[in-house]
């Protein structure tokens, strides 16, 4: 049985796959996975401080440096996202892919 996840990484064949960059962009799939990666350290850290917050932990102001440096990242990450996208063409408001 084939899992979603092996199906984004095969690229499709036939002409819609080769007429078509927003049917399937390895480096997009890859700028996308790693935003996602990013978004969910940031997400990670905001809960261990909050948790930090809730216990009175007084190692609570630590998360700021590895907060604001996870931000980067993922700024970083969706902008570059966005750059390939728009730049390629591989990107569309309603893709079915």
């Amino acid at each position: 049985m084939v899992n979603s996840t092996d199906r984004t990484k095969q690229p499709r064949t036939g002409s819609a796959a080769t007429a078509n960059p927003a049917v399937f962009c390895a480096t997009k799939q890859t700028l996308l996975q790693e935003f996602s990666d990013a978004a969910y350290c940031l997400t990670v850290l905001h809960q261990e401080k909050f948790e930090g917050v809730i216990r009175d932990d007084p190692r609570v102001a630590q998360f700021d440096q590895a907060i604001e440096q996870a931000r980067l990242m993922k700024d970083r990450a969706k902008h570059a996202y966005l750059i390939h996208a728009g730049e390629h063409g591989c990107i569309t408001a309603n893709q079915n892919v």
